[in-house]
């Protein structure tokens, strides 16, 4: 619970200091946070990236840190070295899981910070169908 809250903590300190356009500390702030699981910071970092907000555009960082946010509903089984889908590792974060996948959809759809890639716009497109049959 501590690192939970250490990183609600750094995420809430890097919102303010965007907001207050001291974007290089913003960035550390999330980049910590995101380091320790929070997926909304994940979420930021991916948008930063993919923007080229405060940074480069950098289409391959964006994607890392969307599908950081999407590995969270996938479990490893280390008995039997084996992955499973577990769309209930995700209760509660569901929407920043379609976020980061909606993002990469157009991501690769427009190729915008990544090769075009309609086979990768459209795996994606199926993960978010799982999650929300509306997409």
């Amino acid at each position: 619970m501590e690192n939970q809250e250490k990183a609600q903590k750094l995420y809430e300190e890097g919102l303010k200091e965007y907001e207050n356009e001291n974007y290089e500390k913003a960035l550390k702030l999330f980049w910590e946070a995101a380091e320790l699981g929070h997926v909304e910071a994940m979420i930021y970092l991916g948008e930063i990236y993919r923007d080229g907000k405060i940074v480069e555009q950098d289409g391959k960082a964006a994607i890392y840190w969307f599908e950081k946010v999407t590995d969270k509903r996938f479990e490893f089984d280390f008995k039997n070295e084996t992955l499973t889908y577990d769309i209930d590792a995700i209760d509660g974060i569901e929407e920043e899981v379609l976020s980061a996948m909606k993002a990469m959809i157009e991501m690769y759809r427009d190729g915008n910070g990544v090769k075009q890639d309609e086979r990768e716009s459209r795996f994606w497109i199926e993960e978010a169908k799982k999650i929300d049959s509306s997409i």
